[in-house]
């Protein structure tokens, strides 16, 4: 009798524990090349990089997964992910360019833990990731930070999907119980007979661990970077590209009219949480004319 209640009890107990260690983010592990182990003591992470290809598009895939048992919080300057990468989790940051043109392997900035050391990681980059390696290479990282628009040459507009996954507090000074998953899709489609491309920019928000019963989310503010801002990239835009607050859910959409030359770049959006804090970003392609 004895030893048969002794087994439900330990039944009972285990789930919670296991559960409450178990993020819900997709990917476990990273998928690719250049494995690079970062063992910092409070933190240990490893760094992956890829190149592949979707339909006509090729992906510069960059990855990082946490093999601490800390939450960690990473910025990977050039490539991304910025984000908080939960124990157990690997998250991946896609860039889906038009053709293949991959440069040497070079080592960024990448900045991590809650008092944001610096270490510096390989990735296989694109070509038109040149000028910001350029300028990054043999500075110091810790005074060293640099977010610009990076032009990756002449490129058609055209249809893309695909999805990224983020994680982030939704309010910083109550870090563990507003840690949050937000999963964003991402999508472009292209009207030719208007001479317009529309982006779609949906994320969900949903608690970051399968266990958290105190859970709460005081929403985020997703919105483009200052310096996207300053360099008026949305000039004729319709919708609401800007972005803004969120509470449970977010839609940025926007139509743009397609370049008589276009070229493609990247758009960071910056995630903040409630009390204004940057917890993550994404990166949007995004067309101008070429200049």
């Amino acid at each position: 009798m004895y030893l048969i209640l002794f087994a439900l009890i330990a039944f009972l107990t285990i789930p919670s524990v296991s559960l409450s260690q178990t993020a819900t983010c997709s990917q476990r592990e990273c998928t690719g090349k250049a494995p690079t182990d970062h063992n910092h003591g409070a933190y240990h992470f490893l760094t992956k990089s890829r190149v592949y290809q979707v339909g006509n598009d090729h992906f510069y895939e960059t990855c990082i997964e946490n093999l601490g048992s800390n939450d960690l919080e990473v910025n990977w300057a050039i490539p991304g992910p910025e984000s908080v990468v939960p124990v157990g989790c690997a998250l991946r940051a896609p860039r889906p360019f038009a053709r293949r043109a991959t440069i040497d392997t070079y080592s960024s900035c990448l900045r991590f833990g809650a008092s944001w050391d610096w270490d510096r990681s390989p990735f296989f980059p694109h070509e038109s990731d040149q000028e910001r390696n350029s300028n990054e290479a043999g500075k110091d990282c810790r005074t060293y930070y640099m977010a610009k628009a990076a032009t990756v040459g002449e490129s058609p507009v055209r249809d893309l999907a695909f999805q990224v996954e983020r994680f982030g507090p939704s309010q910083y000074d109550n870090f563990k119980r507003t840690l949050s998953k937000i999963d964003f899709d991402i999508a472009i489609n292209v009207h030719p007979e208007d001479g317009v491309f529309v982006t779609s920019i949906s994320a969900k928000f949903s608690p970051a661990y399968l266990y958290q019963p105190e859970y709460y989310s005081k929403g985020f503010v997703i919105r483009p970077t200052e310096q996207f801002i300053k360099q008026d990239i949305f000039s004729g835009a319709t919708g609401n590209p800007l972005g803004g607050y969120f509470g449970n859910a977010a839609l940025i959409e926007y139509t743009l009219p397609i370049p008589a030359k276009p070229v493609q770049q990247f758009v960071r959006y910056a995630i903040f949480s409630g009390d204004e804090k940057s917890v993550a970003s994404v990166d949007v392609p995004i067309w101008v004319n070429a200049e």
